[in-house]
């Protein structure tokens, strides 16, 4: 009995040893990317067209960026950014400010178009993560010690209660700054309009269940 015993406490170290020898020792990765994957899940939106602004779009823009970018508001990140779409004449590209907190994103367009001038803005929750994937492994020549090599790709990420906070957050403090830009200019220019400045609210229900394929994907330029 006690032979037995020893027998099988034998075969059971000399399996640890094999496995702690064969397991890799030295894990290689070069890391993640500093941001997350865009993937985004729509949310809310507005727009309006305000008649006769066309010319001031770059006065409209540059309001909007001095309300974003103030020093005492350092919450939400912003930033100007280039989207292209394939257009009936081929690459079209268009500049938008991007504004970003957490996983919440809102895009903000402000477009002339004639005399008109198109301002706008879509909310998204961005379920993008980065995932840990083994890509090879083997045995390193220098060292001799095994070796995994591992690289990242993008995935999807449930979202929490915290994140629609967040996102709900960053979509109406952007609002209340683009509506009191746009109030002051009809009241300085003063244009004869009335611009609904109520949100377009879409599904947050569904925000948690959604199929990678589905979501809405930017192609950016820089």
């Amino acid at each position: 009995m006690i032979m037995a015993l020893g027998v099988i406490f034998c075969l059971l170290a000399w399996g640890g040893f094999i496995v702690a020898t064969r397991s890799p020792r030295l894990v290689r990765s070069a890391g993640k990317p500093l941001a997350e994957p865009r993937i985004t899940f729509y949310l809310d939106a507005w727009q309006t067209v305000i008649f006769g602004a066309g010319a001031d779009a770059d006065e409209i823009k540059r309001r909007l960026l001095s309300l974003f970018s103030e020093e005492h508001q350092q919450r939400f990140a912003c930033s100007l950014e280039r989207t292209w779409r394939w257009g009936l004449d081929g690459k079209e590209e268009r500049e938008q400010i991007v504004l970003r907190h957490e996983r919440g994103l809102l895009f903000c367009q402000v477009y002339p178009y004639a005399a008109g001038l198109y301002v706008g803005w879509d909310a998204h929750m961005n379920l993008g993560t980065w995932i840990e994937k083994e890509l090879a492994s083997g045995v390193d020549r220098e060292t001799n010690e095994r070796v995994r090599i591992m690289t990242v790709e993008r995935g999807v990420q449930a979202t929490t209660e915290y994140d629609l906070v967040d996102v709900n957050c960053l979509l109406e403090w952007a609002h209340a700054q683009i509506a009191q830009v746009l109030k002051q200019y009809i009241r300085e220019r003063q244009i004869d309009q009335e611009v609904d400045f109520k949100i377009i609210r879409g599904d947050r229900q569904n925000a948690a269940r959604v199929d990678e394929k589905r979501v809405n994907s930017f192609q950016r330029t820089a």
